[in-house]
This record gives structure tokens, sequence and C-alpha cells, in this order.
């Protein structure tokens, strides 16, 4: 081969990587105007169970279905302190309620750490109800279906296996006392 020749086969394998590195060129730029132009907000999300965590790993909120802890089945989102023990939630009920609830941290007072709630039942009652260490509702604000309601203080006699609440209301001052469980 002369060198004339080598020159020229030369030329043709710089040509041809002039062509390669052209059309990967265009290529990477049709994917990058691609790429820019795609909105990216997607319209919609579906997922069983979404967690967000914090920078170290450790589950801060949940978002999904509760399989019936409380009240049955129920699309609940829960959140979570820095340790990871739940300290709140809201969900929608089986049985038609929703509620939102704050707990205690844990370790404080009785095990259930629910203390503060807010509930709306499937009639349409609401109430928010204040839970102390001991899980007793000493107060709670009521309304009721039949457009009744008013402020509930409430007094546990365990001895006596009974709890006896006073409602007041712009009208009333009613007592009622109910069998508690052990």
């Amino acid at each position: 081969m002369t060198g004339d020749e080598a020159m020229v086969r030369l030329q043709k394998q710089v040509g041809r990587l002039q062509v390669i590195t052209a059309a990967m060129g265009l290529g990477l730029a049709a994917v990058l105007v691609s790429g820019a132009a795609r909105d990216p907000v997607q319209d919609e999300i579906k997922a069983r169970r979404i967690a967000l965590v914090d920078s170290r790993g450790v589950e801060r909120v949940v978002m999904g279905e509760d399989t019936g802890r409380r009240h049955g089945r129920s699309a609940a989102v829960w959140i979570y302190d820095e340790t990871g023990a739940e300290r709140g939630g809201m969900g929608t009920f089986q049985n038609g309620q929703a509620s939102i609830a704050l707990d205690a941290p844990a370790g404080v007072g009785a095990s259930m750490p629910d203390r503060l709630g807010l509930a709306v039942s499937s009639t349409g009652a609401a109430s928010i109800q204040l839970n102390n260490n001991d899980t007793g509702v000493p107060v709670r604000l009521v309304t009721d279906a039949a457009g009744g309601g008013g402020v509930e203080l409430i007094e546990f006699d365990r001895a006596a296996k009974v709890a006896r609440i006073r409602r007041l209301s712009y009208g009333d001052d009613t007592r009622r006392e109910v069998s508690i469980g052990d």
C-alpha cells in the first residue's frame, strides 16, 4: 500500500467517524429537547403505600390503607416523630367515621397513645376529645345528629366501673352514668 492509498483510506475512516459523531450528537440533542419539553409533574400516581422519609431514612409520614387496627379498613395518613414512633394520624374508616388523632410521645402515660381526637361519625355527629395520660376522657365537645351538643365533663369511677358524664349546653345541664369495661 502506497502512502497515497493509506491517506485515502484514513480520510474515509475520518469521514465515517464524523458522520457517526454527528448522528450521536443529533440523537443526544433530541433526547435532551424531548426531556426538557416533558412536564415533570405527573397527572396521576397510583400506589398502595407512600412513605416520606427524613435525611436519616426514618419514615416520618406514611399514606396507605390500614387493614383494621381501629375501626376496620381505612384510608389513612400517619405521622411519626424523629425516632419513628407514631405521633398521630388521620383516616376515614369502614364504619363511616373520619378522624384525626394526636398521640403522646412513646412511653408517656398509658399504652394507648391517643391524647387529642377529632371525629365525625357516620351520622354527622362530631366530637373533640381530650384524653389524659390514663386514657381517661375528662372533657370533650360533642354534637349529635339531632342538632344537640355541648361540653361534656367526665369522671371515671374505676372501682364502681362507671363513668359519670355531665353535659352542659346553653339551655341544659344533664347528668348520666355509663358502665365501663374492665
